[in-house]
């Protein structure tokens, strides 16, 4: 991402992702300037046999080309996901290099903002990161995008645990944002646009990281009511339950790292 458009290219690390069984979010990630991976949930392509991507175009500049899109079909042996080596980690990666010179060769040239695997935030940076801090994520909750640009809903929240910390012994914490179906695969960002930064010990400076990438949306927390309700004219022995689910607000993302150790199983 470059430093002076930082903001306007979060909209475009990601696509949005179309399977024969569902929908999510997926998110450009490079490794050495040059290869192209797609990073996404397990669950979001796990069984399904074929799916399409949805491109904007760009301009000989490398600028989106808002309203000018292409669809891409892609199926049989050409849909080959590489899932995390722990089946409980919810994480699948695609090679996209291939996918995109064929687009390219097609006369169309695909918008994409990628997140190099080399700035994943090291151990010592999220020491630096308060319990609580601001993020955003992005992606197409309930399907929701606009059409016509093809560009994400933007969505913010904060860190429900502290980013250092592997919840419950796995490679995730908790947000405190609204999330919904479609989200899945969504990148999530520290984000802070200040330009003040108080650290752990809460000492204020300048910021380090302004945006910086921390993983993928993965599930969210739901809770299930059960409300008795009355039966009119029928055996006053007999009762009828309604189970209603909602949403709490919180939800499951995977690291970072997870996703360069799936990219390590490729490459």
């Amino acid at each position: 991402m470059s430093k002076e458009n930082y903001l306007e290219d979060l909209f475009h690390t990601t696509i949005r992702i179309e399977t024969d069984t569902g929908q999510g979010t997926g998110v450009f990630v490079t490794v050495g300037g040059s290869q192209v991976f797609l990073a996404t949930n397990r669950h979001v392509v796990e069984g399904s046999s074929h799916g399409c991507f949805l491109f904007t175009h760009s301009d000989t500049q490398g600028r989106p080309i808002l309203g000018r899109q292409s669809q891409l079909n892609v199926g049989g042996d050409a849909w080959q996901w590489t899932f995390h080596p722990d089946d409980g980690v919810d994480i699948a990666v695609y090679p996209m290099s291939s996918l995109i010179n064929h687009v390219r060769s097609q006369g169309v040239d695909p918008m994409r903002v990628s997140i190099p695997v080399e700035s994943f935030p090291s151990d010592e940076e999220l020491d630096t990161v308060p319990d609580i801090a601001e993020v955003v994520f992005l992606g197409y909750p309930v399907g929701i995008y606009d059409r016509v640009n093809n560009i994400p809903v933007v969505r913010t929240g904060t860190t429900a645990t502290p980013v250092t910390i592997d919840y419950e012994s796995r490679p995730v914490f908790l947000i405190d944002a609204s999330i919904y179906p479609g989200s899945s695969g969504s990148p999530v960002f520290l984000y802070n646009t200040a330009g003040i930064w108080r650290d752990r010990d809460g000492t204020l400076e300048m910021a380090r990281i302004s945006i910086k990438f921390l993983g993928l949306v993965a599930s969210v927390f739901l809770h299930k009511d059960n409300s008795p309700i009355r039966v009119e004219e029928m055996p006053a022995q007999l009762r009828a339950w309604a189970e209603t689910t909602q949403m709490i607000d919180l939800g499951f993302v995977y690291k970072a790292r997870t996703i360069k150790e799936t990219i390590d199983l490729i490459i």
